[in-house]
Protein backbone atom coordinates (compact mmCIF):
# COMPACT_ATOMS: atom_id res chain seq x y z
CA UNK A 1 0.00 0.00 0.00
CA UNK A 2 1.33 3.61 -0.81
CA UNK A 3 2.37 5.50 2.50
CA UNK A 4 0.25 8.71 1.25
CA UNK A 5 -2.97 6.25 0.64
CA UNK A 6 -2.17 4.56 4.30
CA UNK A 7 -1.83 7.43 5.98
CA UNK A 8 -5.63 8.93 4.78
CA UNK A 9 -7.04 5.89 5.87
CA UNK A 10 -5.05 5.48 8.97
CA UNK A 11 -5.37 9.29 9.54
CA UNK A 12 -9.84 9.32 9.05
CA UNK A 13 -9.80 5.85 11.64
CA UNK A 14 -7.61 7.15 14.20
CA UNK A 15 -9.39 10.71 13.96
CA UNK A 16 -12.91 9.65 14.21
CA UNK A 17 -12.46 6.45 16.82
CA UNK A 18 -10.42 9.23 19.14
CA UNK A 19 -12.69 11.72 19.18
CA UNK A 20 -15.46 9.93 19.71
CA UNK A 21 -13.34 8.02 22.84
CA UNK A 22 -12.68 11.53 23.73
CA UNK A 23 -16.25 12.36 24.00
CA UNK A 24 -17.49 9.28 26.08
CA UNK A 25 -14.64 10.18 28.19
CA UNK A 26 -16.17 13.51 28.91
CA UNK A 27 -19.63 12.59 29.48
CA UNK A 28 -18.72 10.30 31.83
CA UNK A 29 -19.57 6.70 30.07
CA UNK A 30 -22.38 4.80 30.60
CA UNK A 31 -23.18 2.00 33.68
CA UNK A 32 -23.58 -0.25 30.59
CA UNK A 33 -19.99 -1.53 30.32
CA UNK A 34 -18.44 -0.05 26.88
CA UNK A 35 -21.82 0.07 24.79
CA UNK A 36 -20.70 3.81 24.34
CA UNK A 37 -17.44 1.81 22.35
CA UNK A 38 -19.36 -0.09 20.37
CA UNK A 39 -19.78 2.54 17.29
CA UNK A 40 -15.69 2.92 17.25
CA UNK A 41 -14.33 -0.61 17.81
CA UNK A 42 -14.23 -1.62 14.03
CA UNK A 43 -12.68 1.77 13.34
CA UNK A 44 -9.86 0.42 16.30
CA UNK A 45 -9.54 -2.56 14.49
CA UNK A 46 -9.07 -0.94 11.19
CA UNK A 47 -6.18 0.92 12.44
CA UNK A 48 -4.62 -2.32 13.98
CA UNK A 49 -4.93 -4.08 10.57
CA UNK A 50 -3.14 -0.90 8.99
CA UNK A 51 -0.60 -0.63 11.66
CA UNK A 52 -0.01 -4.43 10.71
CA UNK A 53 -0.29 -3.83 6.77
CA UNK A 54 2.32 -0.76 7.27
CA UNK A 55 5.29 -2.18 9.94
CA UNK A 56 4.69 -5.87 8.18
CA UNK A 57 4.49 -5.77 4.66
CA UNK A 58 4.72 -8.52 2.61
CA UNK A 59 5.41 -10.71 5.16
CA UNK A 60 2.61 -13.01 6.40
CA UNK A 61 4.34 -14.59 9.37
CA UNK A 62 5.42 -11.35 11.14
CA UNK A 63 1.86 -10.03 10.77
CA UNK A 64 -0.01 -13.51 11.60
CA UNK A 65 2.66 -13.04 14.96
CA UNK A 66 0.91 -9.34 15.45
CA UNK A 67 -2.87 -11.09 15.36
CA UNK A 68 -1.95 -13.41 17.93
CA UNK A 69 -0.35 -11.13 20.14
CA UNK A 70 -3.19 -8.92 19.91
CA UNK A 71 -5.42 -12.15 20.36
CA UNK A 72 -3.36 -13.56 23.41
CA UNK A 73 -3.53 -9.80 25.13
CA UNK A 74 -7.75 -10.28 24.97
CA UNK A 75 -7.64 -13.60 25.96
CA UNK A 76 -5.56 -12.71 29.31
CA UNK A 77 -6.56 -9.18 29.65
CA UNK A 78 -8.89 -9.56 33.35
CA UNK A 79 -12.24 -9.40 33.18
CA UNK A 80 -13.40 -6.34 34.22
CA UNK A 81 -16.70 -6.70 35.91
CA UNK A 82 -17.50 -9.44 39.08
CA UNK A 83 -18.34 -12.69 38.59
CA UNK A 84 -21.86 -12.44 39.65
CA UNK A 85 -23.90 -11.69 36.27
CA UNK A 86 -25.45 -8.70 38.48
CA UNK A 87 -22.36 -7.23 39.62
CA UNK A 88 -21.07 -3.90 39.54
CA UNK A 89 -17.57 -1.82 40.08
CA UNK A 90 -18.42 2.05 40.31
CA UNK A 91 -22.24 1.55 39.26
CA UNK A 92 -20.93 -0.10 35.75
CA UNK A 93 -22.54 -3.10 34.71
CA UNK A 94 -22.64 -6.31 31.82
CA UNK A 95 -25.83 -4.83 29.62
CA UNK A 96 -26.89 -8.44 28.19
CA UNK A 97 -27.52 -9.99 31.93
CA UNK A 98 -30.00 -6.56 31.99
CA UNK A 99 -31.60 -6.94 28.79
CA UNK A 100 -31.84 -10.69 28.27
CA UNK A 101 -33.77 -11.50 25.31
CA UNK A 102 -36.92 -12.66 27.39
CA UNK A 103 -36.69 -9.23 29.20
CA UNK A 104 -36.98 -7.34 26.14
CA UNK A 105 -39.59 -9.69 24.28
CA UNK A 106 -41.88 -8.77 27.77
CA UNK A 107 -41.28 -5.07 27.38
CA UNK A 108 -41.96 -5.11 23.25
CA UNK A 109 -45.23 -7.13 24.13
CA UNK A 110 -46.50 -4.41 26.91
CA UNK A 111 -45.45 -1.97 23.78
CA UNK A 112 -47.64 -3.82 21.67
CA UNK A 113 -50.39 -3.90 24.00
CA UNK A 114 -50.73 -0.17 24.70
CA UNK A 115 -50.49 0.95 21.06
CA UNK A 116 -54.17 0.67 20.24
CA UNK A 117 -55.10 2.53 23.06
CA UNK A 118 -52.50 5.26 21.91
CA UNK A 119 -53.08 5.37 18.29
CA UNK A 120 -54.57 8.68 16.73
CA UNK A 121 -54.73 10.02 20.38
CA UNK A 122 -52.28 13.25 21.77
CA UNK A 123 -50.66 11.23 24.49
CA UNK A 124 -47.84 12.60 25.96
CA UNK A 125 -46.28 9.42 28.02
CA UNK A 126 -43.29 9.50 30.86
CA UNK A 127 -41.00 6.79 30.38
CA UNK A 128 -37.68 5.92 32.25
CA UNK A 129 -34.40 4.90 29.68
CA UNK A 130 -34.75 0.82 30.30
CA UNK A 131 -38.45 1.46 28.51
CA UNK A 132 -37.20 3.08 25.25
CA UNK A 133 -37.78 -0.11 23.73
CA UNK A 134 -41.71 -0.37 24.90
CA UNK A 135 -42.11 3.53 23.65
CA UNK A 136 -40.83 2.16 20.35
CA UNK A 137 -43.47 -0.47 19.87
CA UNK A 138 -46.48 1.40 21.85
CA UNK A 139 -46.15 4.53 19.88
CA UNK A 140 -47.18 7.52 22.02
CA UNK A 141 -47.86 10.92 20.39
CA UNK A 142 -45.17 12.76 22.69
CA UNK A 143 -42.48 10.78 24.71
CA UNK A 144 -40.78 12.05 27.73
CA UNK A 145 -37.37 10.12 29.12
CA UNK A 146 -37.15 11.15 32.52
CA UNK A 147 -33.75 9.87 33.93
CA UNK A 148 -31.75 11.33 31.52
CA UNK A 149 -33.31 13.53 28.89
CA UNK A 150 -32.70 11.40 26.17
CA UNK A 151 -35.76 12.65 24.67
CA UNK A 152 -36.14 16.25 25.97
CA UNK A 153 -33.83 19.02 25.66
CA UNK A 154 -34.22 20.73 29.28
CA UNK A 155 -33.94 17.57 31.70
CA UNK A 156 -30.93 16.58 29.57
CA UNK A 157 -28.96 19.89 30.06
CA UNK A 158 -29.96 20.04 33.62
CA UNK A 159 -26.83 20.34 36.38
CA UNK A 160 -25.40 17.42 37.41
CA UNK A 161 -25.41 17.62 41.04
CA UNK A 162 -24.26 14.28 42.35
CA UNK A 163 -22.49 11.21 40.66
CA UNK A 164 -25.08 8.20 40.84
CA UNK A 165 -25.85 5.46 38.71
CA UNK A 166 -23.69 6.64 35.75
CA UNK A 167 -25.57 8.16 32.20
CA UNK A 168 -28.94 8.17 34.62
CA UNK A 169 -28.80 11.11 37.12
CA UNK A 170 -30.80 13.86 35.43
CA UNK A 171 -34.28 13.03 36.91
CA UNK A 172 -37.06 15.22 35.24
CA UNK A 173 -38.70 17.64 38.28
CA UNK A 174 -42.00 17.04 38.98
CA UNK A 175 -42.97 20.97 38.43
CA UNK A 176 -41.62 20.97 34.57
CA UNK A 177 -43.15 16.90 33.70
CA UNK A 178 -46.28 18.37 35.52
CA UNK A 179 -46.14 21.72 35.17
CA UNK A 180 -44.72 22.57 31.80
CA UNK A 181 -44.83 19.15 30.18
CA UNK A 182 -48.34 18.17 31.59
CA UNK A 183 -47.66 14.24 31.10
CA UNK A 184 -50.25 12.14 30.82
CA UNK A 185 -49.50 8.98 32.44
CA UNK A 186 -46.45 6.71 32.53
CA UNK A 187 -46.30 2.71 33.22
CA UNK A 188 -42.74 2.21 34.73
CA UNK A 189 -43.95 0.44 37.83
CA UNK A 190 -41.38 2.88 39.76
CA UNK A 191 -42.49 6.37 38.88
CA UNK A 192 -44.47 7.48 42.00
CA UNK A 193 -41.71 5.86 44.12
CA UNK A 194 -38.90 7.42 41.59
CA UNK A 195 -40.42 11.05 41.41
CA UNK A 196 -42.59 10.91 44.07
CA UNK A 197 -45.41 11.40 42.98
CA UNK A 198 -47.63 11.73 46.43
CA UNK A 199 -46.24 14.53 46.97
CA UNK A 200 -47.67 16.02 43.86
CA UNK A 201 -50.82 14.71 42.46
CA UNK A 202 -53.67 12.03 43.83
CA UNK A 203 -53.02 8.74 43.16
CA UNK A 204 -55.02 7.37 40.43
CA UNK A 205 -54.16 4.05 38.64
CA UNK A 206 -54.59 3.11 34.78
CA UNK A 207 -54.70 -0.17 33.01
CA UNK A 208 -54.69 -1.10 29.49
CA UNK A 209 -54.52 -4.50 28.38
CA UNK A 210 -53.07 -5.53 31.39
CA UNK A 211 -50.92 -2.95 31.55
CA UNK A 212 -51.02 -1.09 34.61
CA UNK A 213 -49.73 2.61 34.95
CA UNK A 214 -50.89 5.78 36.59
CA UNK A 215 -52.59 8.78 35.21
CA UNK A 216 -50.48 11.70 35.97
CA UNK A 217 -52.50 14.53 34.28
CA UNK A 218 -56.28 14.35 33.92
CA UNK A 219 -57.34 15.44 30.53
CA UNK A 220 -61.31 14.23 30.34
CA UNK A 221 -61.14 13.80 26.44
CA UNK A 222 -58.30 11.68 26.68
CA UNK A 223 -59.53 9.64 29.60
CA UNK A 224 -62.78 9.22 27.86
CA UNK A 225 -61.17 8.21 24.26
CA UNK A 226 -58.65 5.52 26.12
CA UNK A 227 -62.00 3.82 28.37
CA UNK A 228 -63.93 3.66 24.83
CA UNK A 229 -60.82 1.53 23.62
CA UNK A 230 -61.30 -0.45 27.09
CA UNK A 231 -58.68 1.45 29.08
CA UNK A 232 -60.00 0.62 33.10
CA UNK A 233 -59.40 4.01 34.06
CA UNK A 234 -61.23 5.43 37.34
CA UNK A 235 -64.24 8.42 37.19
CA UNK A 236 -62.07 10.54 38.91
CA UNK A 237 -64.75 13.38 38.46
CA UNK A 238 -66.74 11.29 40.59
CA UNK A 239 -63.76 10.92 43.26
CA UNK A 240 -63.24 14.15 43.47
CA UNK A 241 -67.12 14.69 44.36
CA UNK A 242 -67.07 12.45 46.88
CA UNK A 243 -64.07 14.46 48.12
CA UNK A 244 -65.60 17.42 48.10
CA UNK A 245 -68.13 16.35 49.96
CA UNK A 246 -66.30 15.61 53.33
CA UNK A 247 -67.33 17.86 55.67
CA UNK A 248 -63.87 17.75 57.21
CA UNK A 249 -61.99 18.28 54.23
CA UNK A 250 -58.48 17.68 55.10
CA UNK A 251 -56.21 20.75 54.00
CA UNK A 252 -52.79 19.14 54.14
CA UNK A 253 -52.77 15.95 51.41
CA UNK A 254 -49.82 13.18 52.14
CA UNK A 255 -47.46 15.87 53.13
CA UNK A 256 -48.75 19.12 50.19
CA UNK A 257 -51.92 20.85 50.23
CA UNK A 258 -55.16 19.53 48.73
CA UNK A 259 -55.75 22.25 46.86
CA UNK A 260 -52.03 22.28 45.33
CA UNK A 261 -52.32 18.52 44.33
CA UNK A 262 -55.59 18.83 42.63
CA UNK A 263 -54.58 22.00 41.00
CA UNK A 264 -51.88 20.06 39.69
CA UNK A 265 -53.68 16.94 38.55
CA UNK A 266 -56.50 18.44 37.43
CA UNK A 267 -57.88 21.89 38.04
CA UNK A 268 -54.83 23.58 36.63
CA UNK A 269 -55.99 22.86 33.01
CA UNK A 270 -59.84 21.45 33.45
CA UNK A 271 -62.12 24.34 33.05
CA UNK A 272 -64.41 23.20 36.04
CA UNK A 273 -65.60 26.35 37.97
CA UNK A 274 -68.60 24.61 40.07
CA UNK A 275 -66.12 22.29 41.91
CA UNK A 276 -63.14 24.36 42.61
CA UNK A 277 -65.32 26.68 43.96
CA UNK A 278 -66.52 23.88 46.19
CA UNK A 279 -62.90 23.23 46.60
CA UNK A 280 -62.63 26.67 47.81
CA UNK A 281 -65.07 26.31 50.25
CA UNK A 282 -64.42 23.33 51.79
CA UNK A 283 -60.75 24.45 52.30
CA UNK A 284 -61.79 27.44 54.09
CA UNK A 285 -64.02 25.91 56.10
CA UNK A 286 -61.19 23.29 57.12
CA UNK A 287 -59.12 27.14 58.56
CA UNK A 288 -57.16 26.33 55.29
CA UNK A 289 -57.44 29.91 53.28
CA UNK A 290 -53.59 29.99 52.42
CA UNK A 291 -52.30 26.58 53.05
CA UNK A 292 -48.70 25.95 52.62
CA UNK A 293 -46.93 23.59 50.97
CA UNK A 294 -44.35 21.55 53.12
Amino acid sequence: MALARWRRRASLAAMVSLVFTAYVVRVGGDFMFARFLIPVTPLFLVLFELGVARFAPGRPVFQWVWVAIAAAGIVFTPYPLPRDPFGAVRGIVFEPNYYTPEATGRTRDRGLALRPFFAGLPVRMAFFGGEARLVYYARPRIAIECATGLTDRTIAHQQLKQRTRIGHEKLASLEYLLDDRRAHLSVFPGTAKVLQLEKAIPTVEIEMNGVRGQVLTWDPPLMDSMRRRGALVPDFPAELDRLLAEPGLVVIWGGWSVREKLRRFYFGHVHDPIREALLEQRVREAGGGAPTLH
